[in-house]
């Protein structure tokens, strides 16, 4: 019986041995073929990269009037139309063109600048007075 208790004893510290064995190798050799895939792929930035990027086309596209709806939606302004979209999505959900607002507010020659946007109202600031 102890005979048995002894030979299984070792038989579980083996198992566990070869186990670790087992977990080591793969672990090192995943480990050098992550090492080789980031020696390829490794690009050094210099200040003198990153500065002249930006003048090569490597910065954000500016959005003018950019605002965090009530919906959290955002909004921004190019040119005459207004847009509203989802800020995971690519395209806008809605479009308020120049002629949208001056059918409701006549006299307005360019989009205004929003105050507060949601899906109920929008408020601006014209002629010294909230719309």
């Amino acid at each position: 019986m102890k005979n048995l208790k002894k030979n299984l004893k070792n038989y579980r510290f083996s198992m566990l041995k070869k186990t670790f064995l087992v977990i080591f190798i793969f672990q090192s050799y995943h480990a050098f073929n992550q090492l080789k895939k980031t020696d390829l792929s490794v690009q050094e930035l210099t200040l003198e990269n990153s500065v002249l990027s930006y003048y090569n086309g490597l910065y954000p596209r500016t959005l003018s009037g950019l605002k965090w709806t009530q919906n959290n939606s955002i909004s921004y302004r190019n040119d005459s139309t207004l847009f509203i979209q989802n800020p995971t999505s690519s395209s806008p959900k809605k479009k308020y063109a120049l002629s949208y607002f001056d059918k409701l507010y006549p006299g307005i020659t360019k989009t205004p600048y929003f105050n507060t946007i949601s899906s109920n109202y929008i408020s601006f600031f014209k002629d010294n007075k909230f719309i």
